[in-house]
């Protein structure tokens, strides 16, 4: 969330307000003595150019301390003002040459840093509203990538030929095993029910993750057999660690999807963790016949980065596709 240059808040503040802190200084001095105009318009443009520099002077360190409001920039903000003011005065008494102005600009300096502590205040609201209605956006965005996985994976889960594909392999294990029947029917329960459960925190715990993906795989076992085989290496003290939601799923889904695989050339699948970053590597044999959009890997990508603060990297070899997803403890 960018803001317009001229339409910024801060800026469209420091023009209203300069003027303002001038009516201010120059008060006191209009009310008790007789000022010609001409002095009073003099001196009003003068301290209204003071405190527009002293405005984008914070905003410039405010920059260069990449919106930071913290004690160095609170620091170097006063220290900034005390001099400039001793250098604004001298620069009065030098070339402006009106003899009321020793009482008009030379403020105590504890009046200049009360204006400063107001220009900061100012600036302190402004940023912390601008935070706020970013946070509400990339909440926003958050849910709708959501629901576009959300929708995504039901939709997968749900085709036509992907249930008579679950149902058919049900079928057969039914007549042959009823005890290992009863087990693939829970997990088809859970998984179904688990993926479109999943869709609202946007972070979750890798073990959290891990026993959804551990059902897909136990699906897919029972239909495809020896064709793949897969890993899972995650220390245990990594399981209550934070991951974008669905992530896991979707990459193992994805090679499924998009590899030929057989049992002379088992599609093998290895999850593990390494430098505090999730692992998801799979054998590379592209199946011609899917259509790869990359639109999985690209709404994976846009949620690591809002949610975690960093994306995911993709590599891929003429054997190995491997993406790498970031993860962060709990706090």
């Amino acid at each position: 969330m960018k803001e317009n240059k001229f339409m910024n808040p801060k800026f469209v503040l420091a023009l209203i307000s300069s003027p303002i802190f001038a009516v201010y200084g120059l008060l006191p001095v209009y009310l008790f003595n007789a000022v010609e105009f001409g002095s009073i318009i003099k001196e009003f443009t003068f301290l209204t150019s003071v405190f527009l520099i002293i405005w984008f002077s914070n905003l410039i360190l405010l920059r260069q301390l990449k919106n930071e409001l913290s004690l160095k920039f609170f620091t170097i903000s006063y220290l900034f003002v005390m001099c400039f003011v001793r250098i604004a005065v001298y620069f009065a008494e030098e070339f402006l040459k009106t003899p009321e102005l020793e009482i008009n600009l030379i403020y105590p300096l504890f009046s200049v840093l009360v204006i400063n502590s107001i220009i900061l205040l100012l600036i302190n609201t402004v940023e912390m509203n601008f935070k706020r209605k970013q946070e509400i956006l990339e909440n926003e965005k958050i849910k709708t990538l959501q629901l576009q996985t959300q929708h995504r994976l039901l939709l997968n889960h749900l085709q036509p030929h992907a249930l008579f594909n679950m149902l058919s392999t049900l079928k057969s294990i039914i007549n042959n095993n009823p005890n290992e029947a009863a087990d693939f029917t829970v997990k088809l329960s859970n998984f179904l029910r688990n993926s479109l459960q999943n869709d609202t925190a946007g972070l979750h715990s890798i073990q959290h993750e891990l026993s959804i993906v551990e059902d897909y795989l136990h699906l897919q076992k029972s239909r495809f057999g020896n064709s793949f085989v897969y890993n899972i290496d995650i220390p245990s003290h990594f399981l209550t660690y934070q991951i974008a939601s669905l992530s896991i799923q979707t990459l193992v889904e994805n090679a499924f999807k998009h590899n030929l695989f057989s049992t002379y050339q088992p599609l093998q699948i290895s999850i593990s963790i390494a430098k505090e970053s999730l692992f998801v590597k799979n054998t590379y044999a592209p199946n011609d016949n899917e259509t790869d959009t990359g639109t999985g890997l690209i709404n994976l990508n846009e949620r690591s980065e809002i949610l975690m603060d960093k994306g995911i990297e993709v590599s891929k070899t003429n054997k190995y596709f491997e993406v790498v997803v970031p993860i962060k403890p709990v706090i």
